[in-house]
């Protein structure tokens, strides 16, 4: 794989961006192998690419009280 890297995240963006700025997480760790860490906040993700829900092996319903 050759860079640059791209990661889409879903979920509340202020808490993904303070995820991957917690000590010795992604940015961190990135940064000190001289690493450019671009974080760029955004209201919407497209997913464009899907596969088939396979049926569950083992799980079943259990119901509710």
């Amino acid at each position: 794989m050759n860079s640059p890297y791209t990661v889409l995240v879903i979920g509340p963006a202020q808490y993904m961006e303070t995820a991957m700025n917690i000590p010795n997480g992604v940015v961190d760790r990135m940064t000190r192998r001289l690493a450019t860490v671009l974080i760029r906040q955004s209201d919407q993700v497209v997913v464009d690419a899907l596969r088939p829900v396979a049926a569950p092996q083992y799980a079943e319903p259990v119901e509710s009280d």
